[in-house]
Order: C-alpha cells, then structure tokens, then sequence
C-alpha cells in the first residue's frame, strides 16, 4: 500500500471514496514516496475501514450495486436528506 506518480494513469482520480476490509498500514511497497491515506486527502477522497468486503461482494452480486454514500463530518452533525438524494 502507497502511492508514487509513476503509477498515476488519470490527471483526476475517478473514484469517490474507498472501502477496505482491514485499516490501512504503512506503505509496503519499495516503489510508494506517499501514504495511501495521505494520497487520499489530497485528491479529497474518503475511505472507510471495517468493512466485511467479502459480504458486501456477495450482496453485489446478488442484488446488483447498492445506493451508498460515504460521509465524514467533524461535528457529527449530517444533512440525511441531502445524503439520501446523493445516494
């Protein structure tokens, strides 16, 4: 887990937000200069961490891909109306 430009491919990341299993750990590759979650600030990208990922695959293919949005507030405080219509 890292990041480094060589493997860059788009000038914008094109998805939102990240879902993974286990929390994220220092960079693991020789080739990484930046940490995931630091590459992931920058682009202003959320990841969530947790997550049984195995379940949330077999749902998806069961059910085809769910409706969702990641949010994040320091204050705790969230617009559900507003969630639900980017939802």
């Amino acid at each position: 887990v890292g990041a480094n430009a060589d493997d860059v491919e788009a000038d914008e990341p094109h998805a939102l937000g990240m879902i993974v299993r286990e929390d994220v750990t220092g960079p693991s590759n020789f080739r990484s200069v930046e940490r995931l979650d630091a590459w992931m600030a920058k682009h202003k990208r959320i990841g969530l961490s947790g997550v049984d990922t195995r379940a949330l695959t077999r749902r998806i293919r069961g059910g085809g891909a769910p409706n969702a949005v990641i949010a994040h507030a320091v204050d705790g405080v969230f617009d559900i109306p507003a969630l639900l219509a980017m939802a």
